[in-house]
């Protein structure tokens, strides 16, 4: 089948959904007075949709560009723009979608059906994101981090810490006074990794699609919950998923501390996230006596925008941080290299990269 067929197929689904005028390939005046035409236009509750689709070679940036140009250049004001990928195959569809406010979002989807329910869900539930506010974010987590804390109190310290490395490991770092203070503090560390995986898993899972999302009523069984950390450690983020914290208790009340962290994380992911906020918040809950123990040091956003901007001279240019931590120079690294790529033609995340690797 070809893109128009696939994307044409959506009409008649989407209209039994309650979608109205919806139109395939129809020209749409800009701002400017010229045309465009959308793939797709239809209505939901008088506010307009538009959705662009491609099939391979063309990429899934190709429709997001598309989708984008859309929300800036139409002359009637789109609410969402879809950008959707049509496997050559038997593969899953690749969509997402870019609102008038600035929200995206993109998942993976085994059949058209799905596909179709997704954007009713994404037309019917967009709301108005507000910044998460970074101080209260710190006093949730920590007191996520103290629940946890009270189970791993319980653990001989011997087991904590042959999770970071062994006693050896420790009597060679730890070689000021107060060693068996910060060593005894290992047990807060873990509690705060365990807090930090899920939320870092919670992001990865909303943002990329590729992950299912934690049910809270399923973390009952902490099982369930390493099983989905193991799938992300198979892929990828290792200094995130590398220390198995959540093996360490089999607390049988750890259960209902793990559904309530997990409701509590995700209402958080509920409000817009910063680019930097996990590296401030791991910075911020860790003393700094505790950091040392694993080597971790935050590097303010301001000061990475300022190498950035220093170092980056080109779209084309390769960063490497040999001790990328939480990530804020590749991130700020990342941010100029796509403002220089968009001085010379339209913005492609395909061919922005770098090459990093963890502490």
């Amino acid at each position: 089948m070809s893109e128009n067929d696939k994307t044409s197929d959506l009409k008649p689904l989407l209209q039994t959904l309650g979608f109205s005028d919806v139109v395939f390939d129809t020209s749409s005046r800009t701002k400017t007075g010229g045309n465009l035409k959308p793939d797709l236009q239809f209505y939901l509750d008088n506010k307009y949709y538009v959705l662009e689709a491609k099939v391979p070679p063309s990429g899934y940036s190709a429709a997001l560009e598309k989708a984008n140009k859309d929300i800036k250049e139409l002359m009637e004001p789109v609410e969402i723009a879809f950008a959707v990928l049509w496997p050559s195959g038997k593969g899953k569809i690749r969509a997402g979608y870019i609102s008038n406010d600035g929200q995206t979002g993109q998942r993976l989807f085994s059949s058209l059906q799905e596909l179709v329910d997704w954007i009713v869900i994404s037309c019917k539930a967009k709301k108005v994101k507000t910044p998460l506010n970074e101080s209260g974010l710190l006093d949730v987590l920590n007191k996520l981090v103290e629940r946890f804390y009270q189970h791993y109190k319980k653990i001989p310290i011997e087991d904590i810490q042959v999770l970071f490395g062994g006693k050896s490991f420790f009597e060679t770092v730890l070689s000021e006074s107060g060693e068996k203070e910060e060593v005894q503090s290992l047990r807060k560390v873990a509690a705060f990794l365990l807090v930090n995986q899920m939320f870092f898993y919670g992001i990865l899972a909303k943002r990329t699609g590729k992950y299912t999302e934690i049910v809270p009523d399923k973390v009952i069984k902490p099982l369930y919950l390493q099983e989905l950390f193991d799938k992300v450690l198979h892929d990828d983020y290792a200094p995130v998923f590398g220390v198995p914290v959540l093996k360490l208790s089999d607390d049988k009340a750890l259960g209902a501390d793990l559904k309530y962290c997990a409701t509590t994380i995700n209402e958080l992911l509920k409000h817009e996230l910063s680019h930097d906020i996990l590296g401030k918040v791991f910075h911020n809950l860790i003393p700094l006596k505790l950091r040392k123990i694993v080597a971790a040091y935050y590097t303010n956003s301001q000061a990475g925008d300022l190498l950035a901007s220093l170092a980056v001279e080109n779209a084309n240019d390769t960063v490497f941080d040999p001790a990328c931590g939480s990530g804020t120079l590749l991130i700020s690294s990342y941010h100029q290299k796509k403002a220089l790529f968009a001085l010379s033609r339209p913005f492609d995340d395909a061919a922005i990269c770098w090459t990093s690797c963890g502490n």
